[in-house]
């Protein structure tokens, strides 16, 4: 058996030992079994050694660890685990900076910012977590829902697109729903984007700069038939035309900015990065989803959420 082989036991029929390898154990691994027969002292911490030492292995001979291994991710509804494998981490030798926590339940935790990205990604990540809180709540109509999904996508590519480096934020995204005026301004700087030989656009060659500018002229279009001048008003005020469809949407987005719970996890830039961390520098990521003291909120935030932004940005 090789050193980072994972004895199972002994074949009960033949009584030869069972061993899997590490390479087979990348493949996919299920463990079943009822509580306090051993799953977690038998398989999960030696799983969680092999994996180490294989990282730390990495970081010895390799200059860039991400190159060569995706890291170590545990998504876990409490914090135990993990602060074993913590201790294993520093045993192991790893470099702290390879090592990152997110639990819900330490002021000082390790968070991402969803409005960190590409602009799809970030609409993307949005419009799933809006889906995921408001599912529980409400059974709208499905083109009721269609229609606040592409509203909050929109709403999301020209808050990432009318100024592209600007730093947007959460609270960035709210003031555009309190506010039409707002959407107008940012949809104007949108405007004052494009060539003054607008026809030029539909005559570019390089195809991904092609496509670049027809998402921004549909955007241009989008905005020019949503957000409207208001008709009854001496000075000149703007509406949203879709505003009736998007109650339910804002009512979201609402209980997004007045929970803490989110906004400390989800919106909180505090430097970390899911790409950087697992993807460049191969590292160790600890997730508490802390279902015990935040029940079902944490299963949709944490376990779910957290677990779709993982996979979006990572492969």
């Amino acid at each position: 058996m090789g050193v980072l082989d994972i004895d199972l036991g002994i074949d009960l029929v033949n009584e030869e030992p069972i061993t899997l390898s590490f390479a087979n154990r990348r493949l996919s691994t299920l463990i079943k079994g009822p509580s306090g027969c051993g799953k977690k002292v038998k398989f999960l911490i030696p799983m969680i050694k092999q994996d180490l030492m294989a990282l730390n292995h990495t970081y010895k001979y390799f200059e860039s660890g991400g190159e060569h291994l995706n890291g170590l991710t545990i998504f876990e509804n409490n914090i135990r685990l993990g602060k074993i494998a913590l201790e294993l981490a520093n045993v192991y030798g790893l470099p702290k900076g390879a090592i990152a926590v997110i639990d819900p339940s330490n002021p000082d935790t390790a968070s991402i910012d969803l409005m960190q990205g590409e602009a799809d990604e970030v609409a993307e990540a949005m419009m799933e977590l809006v889906s995921q809180l408001s599912n529980s709540a409400t059974e709208e109509k499905y083109f009721v829902e269609q229609i606040q999904r592409n509203h909050l996508k929109q709403h999301v590519f020209l808050l990432k697109m009318h100024a592209p480096e600007k730093e947007v934020t959460l609270d960035m995204l709210l003031d555009m729903y309190k506010e039409p005026h707002t959407v107008h301004e940012m949809h104007m700087q949108l405007k004052g984007r494009f060539p003054n030989d607008f026809e030029t656009i539909d005559r570019i060659e390089n195809r991904e700069e092609y496509n670049y500018w027809q998402l921004l002229k549909f955007l241009d279009r989008w905005f020019d038939s949503v957000i409207v001048p208001s008709s009854n008003r001496t000075t000149t005020r703007y509406m949203d035309e879709q505003a009736f469809y998007t109650n339910g949407l804002r009512e979201t987005l609402n209980y997004i900015a007045s929970n803490e719970m989110i906004r400390k996890i989800l919106f909180n830039d505090v430097g970390f990065s899911f790409d950087k961390h697992l993807g460049q520098t191969g590292g160790v990521l600890l997730i508490n989803t802390a279902k015990n003291t935040f029940g079902e909120l944490s299963d949709v935030i944490m376990t779910r959420k957290i677990f779709i932004i993982y996979s979006l940005m990572i492969f």
